[in-house]
């Protein structure tokens, strides 16, 4: 088959000169799934004419064919998964995520993550089931989002004068130069952008507050030389937008790191829940009334959920050879101690610890001198290196950094069924909704993520101030910088 030489990303390394009519309907089929083509694209008069002129001894194929065809590559691409399934060495972790239809109709889908046996990360979509007259299934909604929510109430007024500045100086090719001019005055880089944000993506609102707060001295400069510019923050409003940009920058770090689907999470989690309740339980005790009544609300909705801190999170922090238990005391000391008003950090804490004399593997490993902090550390790679030397531990790891701590995969998946099952589609047979669902996922998974990224970020505020390069890239400007920043 052809998915069989083509590797993950679907190419075609496999083609040889000669029509081969079997691999023409599979070519078909591929692009069908991979496009979102409806079946009714073999029986398009211009499409027929188009394969008969390239070939005049092809074999037209109707709409149930090419159905037939791809639940048969269905089939064939379970078994596979199946396969691979019952090889994986460790635990198996399931998502689930429920969907309504235009028509009504329920989906549950069923995503499995697991860590092979080359210590790689791998997301799989099982199975759909359709329900009946299924509701949204609210019950694992982020609660990070639900903080943002709390924080975005608070920000309206400020954020609306953000807004116009950059909505004022994007409006026009002559303000844009201006701004320009601006710039280069001020002697910054033109090449940071001015981003204009979304106002129902609150990453987006984060951005736009970053490159403004970047250009902070060409706003100034500005409202002195452009008499029509009327929405300057006042020195009192640029201290309250950059006191509020470094607060939303801890929970848009954190979203980012929970929202990975490319690495193990679990060992991110009580790391970044801890800083999270330090940073609010700090300014909810602040001098400045507003940060103090902000960080108020959110830590009482904080504490519903994240009171206590859970055991396998703690344990998934343990085998990260970047903490190790040590992160785990010294949070405890942090929370329930009176480690809040102590400027005592991890590092000063890490190294005041004593070895003791070692009995076992898991005092082995604790004792080691830890691993450096650095944001790209691979923890798969350092286990899957110490597979042989901690050969308990190891397993344990494979089993507790596959959790998942963030349901963005099984969600993704949902987008796509978003774009099948349109209101031109929306009639067809659930056997088939799973079939292409799978079959993208399975074929064309990473391929289908990365394009996802780039609609969640939105190119609207990732638009830059060069007019060069906006007539480069068109009106989708900026998206590989915006890939970079959420991924």
């Amino acid at each position: 088959m052809i998915l069989d030489g083509g590797g993950s990303g679907g190419s075609l390394t496999n083609m040889v000169p000669d029509f081969n009519p079997s691999t023409f309907r599979e070519l078909l089929a591929i692009a069908i799934v991979r496009h979102d083509l409806p079946f009714q694209f073999v029986e398009y008069e211009g499409i027929k004419r188009c394969f008969t002129y390239l070939n005049h001894e092809v074999n037209l194929v109707k709409r149930n064919t090419i159905k037939s065809d791809i639940k048969n590559m269905f089939g064939i691409e379970k078994l596979k998964i199946k396969d691979l399934l019952s090889c994986t060495p460790g635990r198996i972790c399931l998502t689930s995520n429920c969907w309504t239809s235009i028509t009504t109709d329920g989906y549950l889908s069923l995503t499995a993550h697991f860590i092979d046996s080359y210590w790689i990360t791998e997301l799989k979509k099982v199975f759909s089931i359709t329900l009946d007259n299924a509701s949204s299934n609210n019950v694992m909604a982020d609660l990070l989002k639900t903080e943002i929510d709390l924080l975005s109430e608070e920000l309206d007024d400020d954020v609306i004068k953000v807004r116009e500045s950059v909505k004022y100086y994007k409006g026009s090719q002559l303000r844009k130069k201006m701004f320009k001019d601006s710039v280069t005055c001020v002697e910054l880089q033109l090449s940071k952008g001015l981003k204009q944000d979304v106002p129902t993506r609150w990453n987006s609102t984060y951005m736009m507050l970053e490159s403004f707060v970047y250009y902070k001295k060409t706003f100034i400069h500005l409202q002195k030389t452009d008499f029509n510019y009327s929405h300057c923050p006042t020195s009192e409003e640029w201290g309250k937008i950059e006191r509020i940009f470094k607060f939303l920058k801890v929970f848009y770090e954190v979203t980012c790191a929970f929202s990975g689907s490319k690495y193990p999470t679990t060992n991110l989690y009580f790391a970044n829940v801890l800083m999270v309740r330090v940073l609010l339980h700090k300014q909810k005790d602040s001098h400045d009334r507003f940060m103090k009544n902000m960080a108020t609300r959110m830590y009482e909705n904080f504490e519903k959920h994240w009171a206590e801190f859970s055991t396998v999170m703690a344990i998934a922090v343990v085998l990260d050879p970047r903490y190790k238990f040590h992160m785990v005391e010294w949070g405890y000391e942090k929370v329930y101690g009176d480690g809040y008003n102590s400027e005592y950090d991890f590092d000063k804490f890490s190294t005041k610890v004593t070895s003791q004399p070692v009995k076992s593997k898991i005092e082995c490993y604790l004792e080691e001198k830890h691993m450096p902090r650095v944001n790209n550390f691979n923890i798969l790679d350092y286990w899957r290196t110490h597979d042989i030397r901690y050969r308990t531990i190891a397993r344990m790891a494979r089993d507790i950094l596959v959790v998942p701590i963030s349901t963005v995969a099984s969600e993704s998946a949902f987008n796509t069924c978003g774009r099948v099952l349109d209101a031109y589609r929306s009639s067809l047979a659930p056997s088939i909704v799973e079939a292409i669902i799978c079959l993208r996922d399975w074929v064309f998974g990473e391929e289908k993520m990365e394009s996802q990224l780039k609609e969640i970020c939105g190119a609207i505020m990732m638009e830059k101030m060069d007019d060069e390069q906006e007539n480069h890239t068109g009106n989708g400007s900026g998206v590989g910088e915006s890939e970079s920043q959420v991924a």
